[in-house]
């Protein structure tokens, strides 16, 4: 566990000093838009969606104009002002046997 919590700490290090892969920042936003189109498949799914949205102020449908905004610069301002070393925890639960 303490390595897997070094190796997040490392790569959250490496992106703010050499910034976001371009190629990966738009193959993630692609999948996130394939799965949430996705939800429109199955009513459960769609009706929890729209309710999240709705109760945080947005339009569940508006989707996909909400992530072509997003931007890599977005991300990076998220990483540099969210991601910190300091803020961070590593929680580790051991099976009881």
């Amino acid at each position: 566990p303490q390595k897997v919590y070094e190796a997040i700490l490392n790569e959250v290090k490496a992106v703010k000093a050499q910034g976001i892969d371009k190629a990966l920042f738009e193959g993630i936003k692609k999948a996130a838009l394939g799965l949430r189109i996705r939800t429109l498949d199955s009513p459960d799914s769609l009706c929890i969606a729209q309710t999240s949205a709705y109760f945080n102020g947005a339009f569940f449908l508006d989707f996909p104009e909400i992530y072509d905004s997003i931007t890599e610069d977005d991300l990076a301002r998220f990483i540099s002002n969210v991601l910190k070393e300091e803020a961070s925890a590593i929680s580790i639960i051991y099976p009881q046997s």
